[in-house]
């Protein structure tokens, strides 16, 4: 169970540890399970959707590769779709792309491929 659970279920005056910054701290109210308003920001901004929280994640989130025709490879933050286009030949996109994507360097994830059907999914963890 992590430490969020935990600290939820732990009573008002014991002393729990922050799932985020990991600092120790006597818990004030029966609702609190983090030692500040930030941690708090932080922990259900990373953990949003279908990523679980994580007792040793101090940031997650999914995301998906895919390979243009012309061997760019993206890292797109929502699922992108198949497109051709005259200004950009064959290649991965979405309607509303701008910010959506980071270009990943072309030698990397060979596994990726344009005649792929789908994006691939992955998961990015910042440990502490």
């Amino acid at each position: 169970m992590s430490k969020y659970h935990d600290n939820k279920k732990a009573a008002v005056g014991s002393e729990i540890e922050c799932p985020v910054c990991h600092k120790k701290f006597k818990k004030a109210q029966y609702s609190q399970a983090f030692c500040s308003r930030e941690c708090k920001d932080r922990f259900w901004n990373a953990n949003r959707g279908n990523v679980k929280p994580s007792d040793e994640a101090v940031f997650k989130m999914e995301g998906w590769l895919a390979r243009d025709k012309n061997g760019k490879l993206r890292l797109w933050v929502s699922v992108p779709q198949k497109e051709m286009n005259f200004d950009h030949g064959a290649s991965w996109g979405r309607p509303c792309e701008m910010g959506e994507w980071i270009k990943v360097d072309k030698d990397a994830f060979p596994s990726v491929k344009w005649e792929d059907l789908e994006p691939a999914r992955v998961e990015i963890v910042i440990k502490k």
